[in-house]
């Protein structure tokens, strides 16, 4: 089975990363073809699973204010139109480049609201509500 994994940070620390990483290697190592999606210009690909980092440039989205070495990470809701629209773009480009998948795992998405008429993970809410119109604005057309 083709498995697409979308997880737009690094794969190590804590949390989502180890999670993501851990589950990649998981599948591959139960015969499963992976596309890891990721921020982790530094990660070894395990074998079955094939690292792909989409070019977001040197800002990175986050829900939650961190570092990120090699970033400006920047919270969800300061991000300005023209911000947002070239980090979905990127990840839309690089996640079309590969044949499409049988099944889909996205974390921490916020491109869940984009083109969509589903809810995406119950956090995408809470962080973009709180964020300006423009995010307002995206999770009120998916609902809808």
């Amino acid at each position: 089975m083709r498995i697409l994994i979308f997880h737009g940070y690094l794969l190590r620390g804590t949390g989502s990363n180890i999670y993501s990483a851990n589950l990649a290697r998981a599948l591959a190592g139960l015969g499963h073809e992976v596309d890891l999606f990721c921020q982790d210009q530094t990660v070894h690909e395990p074998a079955g699973v094939t690292i792909h980092v989409p070019d977001i440039g040197r800002l990175l989205p986050v829900y939650v204010a961190d570092r990120y070495e090699g970033f400006e990470a920047l919270p969800f809701p300061e991000l300005d139109e023209a911000a947002l629209g070239r980090y979905l773009d990127a990840n839309v480009a690089s996640v079309r480049s590969v044949p499409p998948p049988d099944i889909a795992l996205a974390n921490h998405l916020v491109e869940c609201f984009q083109n969509s008429n589903h809810m995406g993970p119950s956090e995408c809410p809470h962080f973009a509500v709180r964020s300006p119109r423009l995010q307002r604005t995206r999770i009120m057309e998916s609902i809808v």
